[in-house]
């Protein structure tokens, strides 16, 4: 007997070859379908990650702790709420609840020149005088600045004297102030009668005057009028506006 031939399959029909072509194109459908959904889920899956690690940082940044600190509250190495470092304005640090350093404090609270009393039409002679400190206006002739015209060498030599304070004429242009005076006087000594005597003899009217108080008041006497005495043993007076910083 010969040997077998193998079967050899008949050729397709128009049907058969029509299905297997409908399976090609749904097999291939279905692989693309795959693809897409694999490729959605992975997009899906990464903003998924992204939002929480948004929200673990927000929750991080609203309870004070920081990415990456060492405790609640603050980081890893400041007190919470604090700024370690110098301030901007006056060179200390600044705390959450507006406090500032003392070296801050210290320069924005420099005091300034202190409120001057003001005392019109002072009139001084040999009976009347005046005080720095309150009531102004002695009915005698104890007050710290007094008027004398003690029958020198020439008619009407006449000077303000005080056992208390030292004087000067400000010779800076009219208008002087607490700076200017305390400025003026700021090495006088109280102890020499001369820097307690100003003689009147260069003083016109308008004239400015300087006085400081061992208290540290400052006045400035602005010369109303001055009418020294023409001839011996009559009297003379001065009148001055009187302007005080009382600092103590």
């Amino acid at each position: 007997m010969g040997a077998r031939r193998p079967a050899t399959a008949a050729p397709a029909g128009p049907a058969e070859e029509k299905a297997r072509r409908r399976r090609r194109a749904l097999i291939a459908a279905v692989a693309v379908a795959g693809t897409v959904a694999l490729s959605a889920g992975a997009w899906t899956l990464s903003n998924a990650l992204d939002a929480s690690r948004g929200r673990s940082s927000a929750g991080a940044a609203s309870d004070g702790t920081k990415p990456g600190g060492s405790g609640a509250g603050g980081s890893s190495s400041g007190a919470p709420g604090a700024t370690t470092g110098p301030g901007k304005a006056g060179g200390g640090s600044t705390a959450t609840d507006g406090r500032t350093s003392a070296s801050s404090q210290g320069q924005a609270g420099t005091p300034g020149p202190p409120k001057p009393a003001v005392y019109t039409q002072q009139w001084l002679d040999d009976k009347t005088s005046v005080n720095i400190k309150e009531p102004t206006r002695q009915e005698n002739a104890k007050g710290d600045i007094r008027f004398t015209c003690d029958g020198g060498k020439y008619a009407g030599d006449c000077s303000l004297v005080s056992d208390t304070s030292v004087m000067n004429l400000a010779f800076a242009k009219p208008g002087a102030t607490f700076e200017d005076c305390r400025a003026l006087l700021g090495r006088a000594d109280f102890g020499d009668a001369e820097q307690r005597r100003l003689p009147l003899a260069a003083v016109a009217n308008g004239s400015e005057i300087c006085v400081k108080h061992p208290s540290g008041d400052i006045a400035l006497l602005v010369v109303q009028v001055k009418a020294t005495a023409a001839v011996p043993r009559v009297p003379g007076f001065l009148t001055a506006d009187m302007t005080v910083w009382r600092v103590s």
